[in-house]
Protein backbone atom coordinates (compact mmCIF):
# COMPACT_ATOMS: atom_id res chain seq x y z
CA UNK A 1 0.00 0.00 0.00
CA UNK A 2 1.54 3.48 -0.54
CA UNK A 3 1.92 5.95 1.90
CA UNK A 4 -0.94 8.05 0.12
CA UNK A 5 -3.04 5.43 1.83
CA UNK A 6 -0.67 4.43 5.04
CA UNK A 7 -0.60 8.57 5.87
CA UNK A 8 -4.50 8.96 6.13
CA UNK A 9 -7.04 7.51 8.25
CA UNK A 10 -9.26 4.93 6.54
CA UNK A 11 -12.07 7.36 6.53
CA UNK A 12 -10.79 10.21 4.89
CA UNK A 13 -9.61 7.86 2.01
CA UNK A 14 -13.10 6.62 1.87
CA UNK A 15 -14.79 9.68 1.87
CA UNK A 16 -12.50 11.08 -1.55
CA UNK A 17 -12.86 7.93 -3.25
CA UNK A 18 -16.98 8.13 -2.50
CA UNK A 19 -16.55 11.84 -4.40
CA UNK A 20 -14.52 10.25 -6.99
CA UNK A 21 -16.96 7.47 -8.07
CA UNK A 22 -19.90 9.67 -7.36
CA UNK A 23 -18.53 11.52 -10.27
CA UNK A 24 -17.62 9.23 -12.37
CA UNK A 25 -21.09 7.72 -12.24
CA UNK A 26 -22.83 11.57 -12.35
CA UNK A 27 -24.65 10.62 -9.21
CA UNK A 28 -24.79 13.13 -5.67
CA UNK A 29 -21.54 12.16 -3.07
CA UNK A 30 -23.17 9.93 0.00
CA UNK A 31 -19.87 10.81 2.29
CA UNK A 32 -20.34 13.42 5.32
CA UNK A 33 -19.18 16.80 3.88
CA UNK A 34 -17.13 17.62 7.38
CA UNK A 35 -14.94 14.47 6.42
CA UNK A 36 -13.57 16.99 3.43
CA UNK A 37 -12.90 19.81 5.38
CA UNK A 38 -9.78 18.23 6.69
CA UNK A 39 -5.98 18.59 5.77
CA UNK A 40 -6.01 15.05 5.58
CA UNK A 41 -8.89 15.13 3.18
CA UNK A 42 -7.32 18.09 1.38
CA UNK A 43 -3.92 16.04 0.95
CA UNK A 44 -5.57 12.98 -0.20
CA UNK A 45 -7.79 15.21 -2.82
CA UNK A 46 -4.85 16.62 -4.54
CA UNK A 47 -2.66 13.33 -4.72
CA UNK A 48 -5.85 11.71 -6.49
CA UNK A 49 -5.89 14.91 -8.86
CA UNK A 50 -2.81 14.63 -9.60
CA UNK A 51 -2.98 10.74 -10.42
CA UNK A 52 -6.11 11.79 -12.77
CA UNK A 53 -4.20 14.73 -14.48
CA UNK A 54 -0.83 12.28 -15.24
CA UNK A 55 -3.73 9.60 -16.64
CA UNK A 56 -5.48 12.18 -19.00
CA UNK A 57 -1.84 13.35 -19.79
CA UNK A 58 -0.75 9.72 -20.52
CA UNK A 59 -4.03 9.09 -23.15
CA UNK A 60 -3.99 12.54 -24.89
CA UNK A 61 -0.75 14.35 -24.74
CA UNK A 62 -2.30 17.04 -22.83
CA UNK A 63 -4.09 18.55 -20.34
CA UNK A 64 -5.90 21.63 -21.93
CA UNK A 65 -8.16 24.09 -20.27
CA UNK A 66 -10.78 23.24 -22.18
CA UNK A 67 -11.27 19.65 -21.33
CA UNK A 68 -12.48 20.95 -17.92
CA UNK A 69 -14.79 23.53 -19.37
CA UNK A 70 -17.88 21.78 -18.98
CA UNK A 71 -16.94 21.62 -14.83
CA UNK A 72 -16.06 25.10 -15.02
CA UNK A 73 -19.42 25.96 -16.77
CA UNK A 74 -21.43 24.32 -14.20
CA UNK A 75 -23.93 26.73 -12.31
CA UNK A 76 -23.38 24.48 -9.05
CA UNK A 77 -19.60 25.00 -9.13
CA UNK A 78 -18.66 28.14 -10.75
CA UNK A 79 -17.75 29.93 -7.26
CA UNK A 80 -15.15 26.93 -7.28
CA UNK A 81 -13.86 27.48 -10.84
CA UNK A 82 -11.11 30.09 -10.23
CA UNK A 83 -9.58 28.11 -7.53
CA UNK A 84 -9.73 24.45 -9.39
CA UNK A 85 -8.03 26.24 -12.47
CA UNK A 86 -5.19 27.35 -9.86
CA UNK A 87 -4.75 23.95 -8.41
CA UNK A 88 -5.00 22.09 -12.19
CA UNK A 89 -1.72 25.11 -12.98
CA UNK A 90 -0.31 24.27 -9.67
CA UNK A 91 -0.72 20.03 -10.63
CA UNK A 92 0.88 20.73 -14.35
CA UNK A 93 3.50 22.54 -12.82
CA UNK A 94 4.57 19.79 -10.33
CA UNK A 95 4.11 17.38 -13.38
CA UNK A 96 6.60 19.73 -15.64
CA UNK A 97 9.34 19.47 -12.24
CA UNK A 98 8.82 23.27 -11.47
CA UNK A 99 8.38 22.91 -7.78
CA UNK A 100 5.26 25.75 -8.15
CA UNK A 101 4.05 27.98 -5.27
CA UNK A 102 0.25 28.33 -4.88
CA UNK A 103 -1.19 30.50 -2.04
CA UNK A 104 -4.72 29.67 -1.63
CA UNK A 105 -6.35 32.49 -0.01
CA UNK A 106 -7.70 31.67 3.68
CA UNK A 107 -11.22 31.96 2.28
CA UNK A 108 -10.94 29.53 0.04
CA UNK A 109 -13.95 27.38 -0.36
CA UNK A 110 -14.03 23.69 -0.34
CA UNK A 111 -10.11 23.00 -1.37
CA UNK A 112 -10.43 19.12 -1.10
CA UNK A 113 -13.69 19.24 -2.88
CA UNK A 114 -11.86 21.67 -5.54
CA UNK A 115 -9.58 18.82 -6.14
CA UNK A 116 -11.93 15.79 -6.05
CA UNK A 117 -13.92 17.59 -8.75
CA UNK A 118 -10.94 18.29 -11.43
CA UNK A 119 -9.84 14.79 -10.44
CA UNK A 120 -13.56 13.61 -11.79
CA UNK A 121 -13.60 15.36 -14.60
CA UNK A 122 -9.93 14.54 -15.73
CA UNK A 123 -10.99 10.88 -15.44
CA UNK A 124 -13.83 11.64 -17.54
CA UNK A 125 -11.57 13.33 -20.09
CA UNK A 126 -9.23 10.69 -20.12
CA UNK A 127 -12.07 8.08 -21.01
CA UNK A 128 -13.35 10.25 -23.57
CA UNK A 129 -16.55 9.72 -22.36
CA UNK A 130 -19.64 10.30 -20.42
CA UNK A 131 -20.33 9.86 -16.55
CA UNK A 132 -22.03 6.56 -16.13
CA UNK A 133 -20.10 4.45 -18.68
CA UNK A 134 -17.85 1.59 -18.57
CA UNK A 135 -14.40 3.65 -20.03
CA UNK A 136 -15.01 6.41 -16.85
CA UNK A 137 -15.27 3.47 -14.53
CA UNK A 138 -12.49 2.01 -16.00
CA UNK A 139 -10.05 5.16 -15.76
CA UNK A 140 -11.45 5.51 -12.25
CA UNK A 141 -10.14 2.38 -11.30
CA UNK A 142 -7.06 2.75 -13.22
CA UNK A 143 -6.60 6.08 -11.36
CA UNK A 144 -7.48 4.44 -7.67
CA UNK A 145 -5.40 1.35 -8.69
CA UNK A 146 -2.44 3.59 -8.47
CA UNK A 147 -2.64 6.26 -5.92
CA UNK A 148 -3.18 2.91 -3.86
CA UNK A 149 0.09 0.98 -5.63
CA UNK A 150 2.40 4.03 -7.32
CA UNK A 151 1.41 6.96 -6.68
CA UNK A 152 2.58 10.13 -9.08
CA UNK A 153 2.40 12.00 -5.56
CA UNK A 154 5.77 10.23 -4.23
CA UNK A 155 7.05 10.98 -8.15
CA UNK A 156 7.33 14.79 -8.93
CA UNK A 157 8.02 17.76 -6.77
CA UNK A 158 6.29 18.24 -4.43
CA UNK A 159 5.63 22.67 -4.79
CA UNK A 160 4.08 24.54 -2.12
CA UNK A 161 0.95 24.91 -1.96
CA UNK A 162 -0.59 26.19 1.50
CA UNK A 163 -3.22 29.05 2.75
CA UNK A 164 -2.62 32.36 3.09
CA UNK A 165 -2.52 34.29 6.56
CA UNK A 166 -5.64 35.86 7.44
CA UNK A 167 -5.49 39.66 8.27
CA UNK A 168 -5.52 39.20 11.99
CA UNK A 169 -2.97 36.39 11.79
CA UNK A 170 -0.92 38.58 9.96
CA UNK A 171 -0.71 40.86 13.07
CA UNK A 172 0.03 37.96 15.33
CA UNK A 173 2.28 35.87 13.70
CA UNK A 174 6.45 35.93 14.51
CA UNK A 175 8.42 37.88 11.58
CA UNK A 176 9.84 34.76 9.48
CA UNK A 177 6.34 33.53 8.79
CA UNK A 178 5.42 36.81 7.96
CA UNK A 179 7.96 36.58 5.70
CA UNK A 180 7.09 33.88 4.52
CA UNK A 181 3.60 34.73 3.62
CA UNK A 182 4.58 37.75 1.80
CA UNK A 183 7.29 35.62 -0.59
CA UNK A 184 4.20 33.09 -1.21
CA UNK A 185 2.17 36.37 -2.14
CA UNK A 186 5.15 36.88 -4.79
CA UNK A 187 5.92 33.49 -6.36
CA UNK A 188 2.02 32.01 -6.29
CA UNK A 189 1.20 30.59 -9.95
CA UNK A 190 4.29 32.40 -11.22
CA UNK A 191 5.71 30.55 -14.50
CA UNK A 192 9.61 29.76 -14.36
CA UNK A 193 12.05 31.56 -16.35
CA UNK A 194 14.11 29.95 -19.08
CA UNK A 195 15.97 32.47 -20.37
CA UNK A 196 16.37 36.71 -19.26
CA UNK A 197 18.05 38.71 -21.93
CA UNK A 198 18.71 42.93 -22.32
CA UNK A 199 17.90 42.40 -26.35
CA UNK A 200 17.98 40.22 -28.96
CA UNK A 201 18.62 40.76 -32.28
CA UNK A 202 15.33 42.03 -34.19
CA UNK A 203 13.49 42.21 -31.23
CA UNK A 204 13.68 46.02 -31.07
CA UNK A 205 16.12 46.49 -28.47
CA UNK A 206 14.02 45.53 -25.91
CA UNK A 207 14.51 43.06 -22.60
CA UNK A 208 13.82 39.68 -24.36
CA UNK A 209 12.05 37.12 -21.11
CA UNK A 210 11.64 33.32 -22.53
CA UNK A 211 9.08 31.23 -20.32
CA UNK A 212 8.57 27.73 -19.27
CA UNK A 213 4.79 27.29 -20.32
CA UNK A 214 4.74 24.04 -19.76
CA UNK A 215 2.34 24.22 -16.62
CA UNK A 216 0.49 26.87 -19.12
CA UNK A 217 -0.79 25.93 -22.58
CA UNK A 218 -3.31 28.47 -22.69
CA UNK A 219 -0.86 31.07 -22.76
CA UNK A 220 1.56 28.68 -24.90
CA UNK A 221 -1.22 28.65 -27.58
CA UNK A 222 -2.02 32.40 -26.68
CA UNK A 223 1.58 33.51 -27.26
CA UNK A 224 1.36 31.41 -30.63
CA UNK A 225 -1.53 33.12 -31.88
CA UNK A 226 -0.42 36.36 -31.35
CA UNK A 227 2.92 36.33 -32.75
CA UNK A 228 1.67 34.61 -36.35
CA UNK A 229 -1.61 35.74 -36.63
CA UNK A 230 -2.63 38.93 -34.21
CA UNK A 231 -6.08 40.11 -33.93
CA UNK A 232 -6.49 43.50 -36.26
CA UNK A 233 -6.81 45.70 -32.84
CA UNK A 234 -3.88 43.79 -31.54
CA UNK A 235 -4.46 42.27 -28.19
CA UNK A 236 -6.00 44.01 -24.93
CA UNK A 237 -2.90 43.93 -22.45
CA UNK A 238 -2.05 45.17 -19.23
CA UNK A 239 0.48 44.74 -16.87
CA UNK A 240 1.59 45.27 -13.25
CA UNK A 241 4.61 45.46 -11.53
CA UNK A 242 4.96 44.39 -7.53
CA UNK A 243 7.96 43.98 -5.60
CA UNK A 244 9.31 42.23 -2.01
CA UNK A 245 12.04 43.38 -0.57
CA UNK A 246 13.69 41.47 2.51
CA UNK A 247 17.76 41.51 3.77
CA UNK A 248 18.02 37.97 1.75
CA UNK A 249 16.66 39.50 -1.54
CA UNK A 250 14.29 41.68 -3.90
CA UNK A 251 12.28 39.70 -6.09
CA UNK A 252 9.91 42.13 -8.50
CA UNK A 253 7.12 40.16 -9.89
CA UNK A 254 5.09 41.50 -13.15
CA UNK A 255 1.77 40.37 -14.00
CA UNK A 256 0.16 40.46 -17.66
CA UNK A 257 -3.46 39.90 -17.89
CA UNK A 258 -4.71 39.53 -21.40
CA UNK A 259 -8.85 41.05 -21.87
CA UNK A 260 -8.66 39.99 -25.50
CA UNK A 261 -8.68 37.89 -27.84
CA UNK A 262 -9.48 35.52 -24.73
CA UNK A 263 -9.30 36.45 -20.91
CA UNK A 264 -5.86 34.92 -19.16
CA UNK A 265 -3.48 36.04 -16.83
CA UNK A 266 0.60 35.21 -16.65
CA UNK A 267 2.70 36.05 -13.64
CA UNK A 268 6.41 36.04 -13.71
CA UNK A 269 8.92 36.54 -10.88
CA UNK A 270 12.55 37.87 -11.34
CA UNK A 271 15.17 37.84 -8.81
CA UNK A 272 16.83 41.72 -8.54
CA UNK A 273 20.33 40.57 -7.55
CA UNK A 274 20.54 37.88 -10.93
CA UNK A 275 18.37 39.95 -13.61
CA UNK A 276 19.58 43.35 -12.49
CA UNK A 277 20.68 44.12 -16.14
CA UNK A 278 17.45 42.98 -17.44
CA UNK A 279 15.26 45.22 -14.98
CA UNK A 280 17.16 48.23 -15.20
CA UNK A 281 16.57 48.02 -19.42
CA UNK A 282 12.80 47.86 -18.48
CA UNK A 283 12.89 51.09 -16.43
CA UNK A 284 13.45 52.53 -19.64
CA UNK A 285 11.25 51.31 -21.68
CA UNK A 286 7.74 50.84 -22.45
CA UNK A 287 7.54 47.17 -22.93
CA UNK A 288 9.20 43.82 -22.91
CA UNK A 289 9.38 40.86 -25.69
CA UNK A 290 7.55 37.63 -24.41
CA UNK A 291 8.43 34.25 -25.48
CA UNK A 292 8.59 30.47 -24.99
CA UNK A 293 11.44 29.69 -27.21
CA UNK A 294 14.66 30.64 -26.32
CA UNK A 295 16.58 32.32 -28.76
CA UNK A 296 20.16 30.97 -27.25
CA UNK A 297 21.53 28.58 -29.88
CA UNK A 298 19.03 28.87 -32.41
CA UNK A 299 20.28 29.29 -36.08
CA UNK A 300 20.51 32.60 -37.64
CA UNK A 301 17.98 32.57 -39.93
CA UNK A 302 15.97 30.83 -37.23
CA UNK A 303 11.98 32.96 -36.74
CA UNK A 304 11.91 33.63 -32.93
CA UNK A 305 8.18 34.28 -32.37
CA UNK A 306 7.61 36.96 -29.51
CA UNK A 307 4.99 39.13 -28.19
CA UNK A 308 5.36 42.71 -27.29
CA UNK A 309 3.69 43.06 -24.17
CA UNK A 310 3.37 47.09 -22.88
CA UNK A 311 5.05 47.83 -19.47
CA UNK A 312 5.68 50.67 -17.59
CA UNK A 313 9.05 51.55 -16.83
CA UNK A 314 9.12 54.56 -14.64
CA UNK A 315 6.83 52.48 -12.11
CA UNK A 316 9.31 50.01 -12.14
CA UNK A 317 11.80 52.38 -11.64
CA UNK A 318 10.10 53.65 -8.87
CA UNK A 319 9.35 49.93 -7.41
CA UNK A 320 13.84 49.17 -7.29
CA UNK A 321 14.06 52.45 -5.65
CA UNK A 322 11.66 51.87 -3.14
CA UNK A 323 12.48 48.19 -2.58
CA UNK A 324 16.54 49.30 -2.47
CA UNK A 325 15.85 51.44 0.48
CA UNK A 326 13.23 48.54 2.46
CA UNK A 327 16.55 45.94 1.95
CA UNK A 328 18.68 48.77 3.40
CA UNK A 329 16.76 49.82 6.51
Amino acid sequence: MSKVYDNLPSTITEAGENVLRAYAEGTAPTTDPGLLQTVEAMLFAEAAALEAVVLLTERHSSSSDLVFAELLEEPVFMDLAPTILSMLRFLRGRIAGHDPVLRLDPSTPQPALCFLLLAGQALVSAAADRPGTQPVRDALAECLHRLATAPAEERYPAGDLGFGLEDQQREEVDEETYLLDEVRKVLTESVPLRRVLTSVRGKGGAAFLTVDLAARPDVADLLRMLATDPPAGGADTSTRWRAFAAPAATLIRLEIEWLQPVNTTLALVLDVDEYAPALEALTHSDHVQLSATDPVGQPRDAVIHSVKIPTNGPELRHLLAEAARRRQD
